[in-house]
């Protein structure tokens, strides 16, 4: 656990550092950190497809106009457990996200990004990483208590890729909430 919260550290260090000053200004945020649960899918090429609870850590931050900078801590599940094959797939996200609201409480995002992703095999102690790209698109509804649900899908490519043969899709469809301030 102390290697999550570390990693979502240096993340919101990052972000920190991407952003304007002007952006921090009191009055002026919207800021939010909140974790959303779901189904991660391995999208194999030739077998069926795997899936696995997944879930991640996030936060972000209102840059400008309707564009939001969303960082996350990503874990997309265990696959193929108690066999040789068992590996873990996780990693950190960062996101570019444009806001579409609906209403004053309901709006949609549509997000693009990079993916560090970290693929740890169990049985054998090895780990692959690598960065791709993802997107995604959320659907929120702002509660008036300063808290929001959040219906995610995200799309994570060539995870695992080491060559022009191997790497599979990854996605993850999840329910979360989230706390601005």
């Amino acid at each position: 656990m102390s290697n999550l919260i570390k990693r979502f550290s240096v993340l919101l260090f990052c972000l920190s550092g991407i952003l304007p000053a002007s952006a921090f200004a009191l009055g002026g945020t919207d800021a939010y950190v909140g974790v959303s649960v779901g189904q991660a899918t391995l999208v194999r090429q030739s077998d069926p497809d795997e899936t696995a609870t997944g879930y991640k850590l996030f936060g972000g931050l209102h840059a400008t106009g309707p564009f939001y900078v969303e960082v996350s801590h990503v874990n997309l599940g265990t696959y193929f457990k108690d066999t040789p094959s068992e590996f873990e797939v996780s990693g950190n996200a960062l996101h570019l996200s444009g806001k579409l609201p609906f209403t004053p409480s309901i709006y949609a995002l549509a997000k693009v990004g990079i993916f560090s992703w970290d693929v740890e095999y169990n049985s054998s102690n090895v780990s692959r990483t690598g960065t791709d790209t993802s997107y995604g698109f959320s659907v929120g509804w702002a509660m008036p208590t300063g808290y929001t649900v959040r219906l995610d899908w995200e799309h994570y490519a060539d995870i695992g890729k080491y060559n022009a043969f191997t790497g599979n899709d990854m996605t993850l469809l999840s329910l979360g909430i989230s706390m601005h301030f």
